[in-house]
């Protein structure tokens, strides 16, 4: 992880980050409510399973995977703020093509 004014930015997968598999996401807001916790062997026997990955309990990035392809990962960048939380700032969506959206917010 790199700070830049007052930015984290996701560089590499740091050692510390936390991966968890999906089953499901609930609403469409951004950064997604992932649920369903299952395992990786669990994962690696559905059609369709999230992977969530976490870094100081902020999720960070999602990828959907659907017969062993990735439909689409999302990215997401925070800034803390005066008071000490972290406010999501920048989202980066790549779809199964390699198409990239950024939205700032």
């Amino acid at each position: 992880m790199v700070i830049v004014q007052g930015y984290i930015m996701q560089i590499n997968p740091k050692h510390n980050d936390e991966v968890r598999y999906y089953e499901t996401f609930a609403g469409y807001n951004i950064p997604f409510k992932l649920q369903g916790q299952i395992s990786k062997a669990e994962a690696d026997n559905r059609t369709t399973y999230y992977v969530g990955t976490y870094r100081h309990n902020l999720l960070i990035n999602v990828k959907k995977v659907h017969q062993n392809q990735l439909l689409f990962e999302d990215s997401y960048f925070y800034q803390k703020t005066w008071y000490g939380r972290y406010q999501l700032t920048k989202r980066i969506c790549i779809d199964e093509f390699g198409n990239e959206t950024i939205k700032t917010y």
